[in-house]
């Protein structure tokens, strides 16, 4: 600790720096509002004393500050520091009267915040793995934020000491204005312990920001992000965040992550799985025994409809999803349902005259149909992502539970539209069918009209069994029957 005759002179001395800096401030703000002849004289020497308090303000702070940092490591804790501390604190004040208090926010990045990432870096360099997809996670990345994190509640460093000084974090809303310490408009959280923590990230982690990694391990290291600015916002004292969340640092810092060209990537597997299956020359009969598991589908008639199904259920799968693509997902999800739909199409024009395929293409259309429904599992999935309550605790107000529910109205609306040319194609389907089928057996009945008086005029007696021509005429309802009764019976249990 100072002598205190050295004490005395300390403080007095940044005080003075202070008291002159306010003075100033008045002083622009006088001649602002008043221009005159002698305020422009007034202005020009407030800016020439300007210049020499900040010269001198910036000079003492930067060694004030190494001098308080070394003292702390050497005390292990605040200890005696409180009068480097309250000088630090005038100087401060007297920057950011002066409008310079980002010069503050640099200067305790440059001499705490960046000795402290690197050390946290060195002691997560020997971990195991980087990416690495079996896991779904960038390990380092991951334990490099958990690292930043733990420091807001970490009383054990010069850092963190420093912020918790200088500014309200760690105390209540109404926490005391007043203390000595408190130097107001001065956001260390922000522009200099996250900035600082972010442009390490870009630095260290080029890679996380591409899609060069594993498509899940891409979508992890973007929630990782995501969620440490939400935890690191949440951390902070209520003005500090108010002035992060109008500060660009944290959106800035997420759009650096490629997602468009993510999602462009995604939606050509997406298209590119579904072209695979859609040539009417290779589709078969109708007997491909396909099956969709992420989807919770069995069987399908037709490759095409599973690989619908099932690829539309893994772009909404949280291993792959993103909230701020879910617009692009709704687009995607109509694109490939009208792809299927053209598909389908073609092919009953192509094997219209079959009525064992044509019946299959009704059934799988069936099976879409219900897929795609309002109360089946994938539009509920879609509908709960939509909602922005995290958890059932959350009320809305009545104003956006409306809008909330019309959207998932429109939603809902947009599915029943876009299977609207399926439905078309089934009823086409069942059309020909039956006139088919009604064909089929009506020529059975040729010669039907004239068996009875052939009876009657040769005094047969009559027939006990079902005559030749009847099982011809079921034959086509018997098969129809078949498929009809197994279609029915797997939309049930659907």
């Amino acid at each position: 600790m100072l002598a205190s005759s050295q004490d005395k002179d300390f403080i007095q001395a940044y005080t003075g720096c202070e008291l002159v800096a306010l003075d100033l401030k008045r002083i622009f703000l006088a001649c602002a509002s008043n221009p005159s002849e002698d305020m422009e004289i007034l202005l020009k020497e407030a800016k020439i004393l300007e210049q020499q308090v900040l010269e001198r303000a910036s000079s003492n702070l930067r060694e004030l500050f190494p001098n308080l940092q070394k003292k702390w490591q050497a005390t292990a804790g605040p200890g005696q520091l409180h009068s480097e501390l309250l000088g630090a604190a005038h100087l401060c004040r007297a920057l950011v009267a002066l409008r310079k208090g980002t010069e503050v926010e640099q200067l305790v990045g440059e001499l705490f915040v960046l000795p402290e990432l690197s050390q946290t870096w060195n002691g997560i360099q020997d971990q195991a793995g980087s990416a690495n997809p079996a896991r779904g996670a960038d390990t380092k990345l991951a334990s490099f934020l958990d690292a930043i994190l733990a420091w807001l509640s970490s009383t054990n460093t010069a850092l963190m000491w420093l912020v918790r000084s200088l500014t309200a974090f760690g105390e209540s809303t109404n926490a005391n204005t007043s203390r000595p310490y408190l130097v107001p408009s001065l956001h260390l959280l922000t522009n200099s312990v996250l900035k600082a923590s972010l442009e390490h990230i870009e630095k260290h982690f080029p890679n996380v920001f591409s899609m060069s990694s594993h498509a899940e391990v891409f979508v992890n290291n973007y929630r990782k992000c995501k969620k440490f600015l939400t935890d690191f916002s949440n951390a902070m004292p209520l003005l500090e965040r108010q002035y992060f969340s109008q500060n660009a640092v944290g959106a800035n810092f997420m759009d650096k992550f490629k997602i468009q060209v993510y999602f462009v990537m995604r939606q050509n597997e997406h298209l590119r799985a579904l072209e695979v299956v859609s040539s009417t020359s290779t589709a078969g009969d109708g007997y491909a025994d396909a099956a969709a598991p992420s989807a919770g589908i069995p069987n399908t008639n037709f490759q095409a409809t599973a690989v619908l199904c099932e690829q539309l259920t893994v772009l909404w799968d949280d291993r792959y999803y993103l909230d701020m693509l879910f617009g692009k997902g709704l687009r995607l999800c109509v694109e490939m349902i009208g792809r299927y739909s053209e598909f389908m199409k073609q092919l009953l024009a192509v094997r219209s005259k079959e009525s064992e395929v044509a019946m299959h293409i009704a059934a799988d259309i069936s099976v879409v149909e219900k897929f795609l429904s309002a109360n089946n599992k994938f539009v509920t999935t879609i509908l709960t992502k939509l909602d922005p309550r995290q958890s059932s605790t959350t009320i809305l107000s009545t104003h956006h539970e409306s809008m909330l529910a019309a959207s998932k109205a429109n939603i809902v609306t947009v599915f029943n539209e876009s299977i609207v040319i399926l439905a078309k194609v089934r009823e086409q389907v069942e059309s020909t069918v039956i006139a088919a089928t009604t064909t089929e057996a009506t020529t059975q009945f040729n010669g039907l009209r004239g068996v009875a008086g052939l009876y009657r005029m040769q005094g047969k007696p009559a027939p006990t069994r079902a005559s030749p021509y009847v099982e011809a005429a079921l034959r086509g309802y018997h098969f129809n029957n078949k498929i009809f009764c197994t279609t029915t019976y797997y939309l049930l249990t659907f």
